[in-house]
């Protein structure tokens, strides 16, 4: 079965009927552009969808799928809508065709898929962001964002489809950004100039930009379904004005957003800047022999700050490095505040201490 002459039987026997292709789109529950790219030979009906399109252009099944009229003998004959064993194995034979370039679309996208579960485990294992393991579970979820876009285009003139897939898209983008950032942030920080607080900028700033740019496809998508099925005006108007307030409340949670994290970043910088300062005096430092820090949250307002630094001049000169580490909770109303300090559990073992 040619798409091309396939879309061409079934565009003159929409305008034979005098249809437009919404009103022979709305009496098979598809897009007006499913019927437009069909018409143009740019693919072909699922194949649930051939009987009501039959009915609907007046025609037999086998007469759609043969793009070709039945010639009429001008008798009546109750067996004329009954086939013979050739149609029947022609029917048949048009929709093995059919599957076949729908299991074609699956097996390529499977393809692209397995490509992508490689190629990102191997990326993510040369820059050292996770083993093998964490790699390709990375790539399992690259995959996912790929399958579920490519499935959301391929089918995006199906109604159920389209909203199906759609989902799954938005979901895994989503979840995928968000592991990124939970388990390989502080990595991915350290190639952003601006470290940490650039990365949690950037994080939030995309994924707001994501959902608002959801929220502006739905309202677009969603108007021009009501003016299809000339709904009146008001509700229209009803519809965008609440998907703007959806926008706006979403851009005023961003701007929250960033103004926590700008906070949560000011505080733990400064439970750092306190944490050096409490060690050069306590330890009696030179500001050249603190050598290095790490830093990571534990819990709100609390910080594990672990600093690493020569004792004295003859550690410096031996390379002999020591570490200490504070635990520091900040307080609104008393400040920062020590809840323990001591050398690291490890570093007692390799020292003896």
């Amino acid at each position: 079965m040619e798409a091309k002459q396939f879309g061409q039987f079934i565009a003159g026997i929409r305008k034979e009927k005098k249809m437009t292709q919404a009103e022979l789109a709305e009496k098979i529950n598809v897009t007006d552009k499913a019927v437009s790219r069909w018409e143009r030979g740019l693919g072909f009906p699922d194949i649930q969808t051939l009987e009501p399109l039959a009915q609907a252009l007046g025609i037999s099944v086998l007469e759609l799928m043969r793009s070709k009229k039945k010639e009429s003998t001008g008798d009546v004959d109750i067996t004329e809508t009954q086939y013979t064993r050739q149609e029947v194995a022609e029917m048949l034979q048009n929709a093995d065709d059919i599957s076949k370039q729908q299991k074609k679309q699956d097996k390529n996208a499977n393809i692209i898929a397995g490509i992508l579960v490689i190629g990102v485990a191997a990326a993510a294992w040369a820059a050292k962001i996770a083993n093998v393991g964490g790699g390709l579970v990375l790539g399992g979820l690259a995959a996912t964002v790929f399958v579920s876009l490519w499935y959301f285009f391929q089918n995006i003139d199906d109604e159920e489809s389209r909203r199906i897939y759609g989902v799954a898209s938005a979901l895994s983008i989503g979840i995928v950004a968000a592991l990124v950032n939970y388990v390989w942030g502080d990595r991915i920080a350290e190639w952003i100039p601006g470290g940490v607080e650039r990365k949690e900028q950037i994080f939030w700033t995309l994924w707001y930009l994501f959902v608002i740019a959801m929220l502006m496809l739905g309202t677009i998508r969603g108007v021009r379904q009501q003016r299809q099925k000339k709904v009146k005006k008001y509700k229209t108007v009803l519809f965008t004005g609440i998907m703007a307030v959806f926008m706006f409340v979403t851009l005023w949670q961003y701007q929250n957003t960033m103004q926590r994290q700008r906070r949560n970043i000011g505080i733990w910088s400064g439970a750092q800047q306190y944490a050096e300062t409490l060690l050069k005096k306590d330890k009696h430092l030179e500001n050249d022999w603190l050598i290095g820090d790490e830093s990571w949250q534990d819990g709100k307002n609390t910080y594990q700050i672990r600093l690493t630094y020569y004792a004295d001049a003859d550690a410096e000169k031996e390379g002999r490095e020591s570490k200490y580490q504070y635990t520091i909770r900040f307080d609104e109303t008393e400040g920062y505040l020590i809840k323990s300090e001591g050398v690291p559990e490890k570093e007692k073992d390799l020292t003896g201490e």
